[in-house]
């Protein structure tokens, strides 16, 4: 199954542990950055920068490429 990618259109956002409010902060991205979205959870999307990387952030903050 092939994940869509994403680019982030937030001009910030944070990325973290759990969908959630509450989740702790793992790390922030910028806006144009690209990454892969592995799934969706209500208002949330799990993204994968790389290995190390990944974790949930707002829907909007993130478009879909593909």
């Amino acid at each position: 199954k092939h994940l869509k990618k994403g680019i982030i259109v937030a001009k910030e956002t944070e990325v973290r542990y759990s969908p959630s409010y509450t989740g702790v902060v793992a790390f922030k991205l910028a806006e144009g950055m690209k990454t892969q979205i592995i799934r969706e959870q209500g208002s949330w999307s799990h993204i994968r920068l790389n290995k190390e990387k990944s974790g949930w952030i707002e829907s909007e903050a993130i478009e879909a490429v593909w």
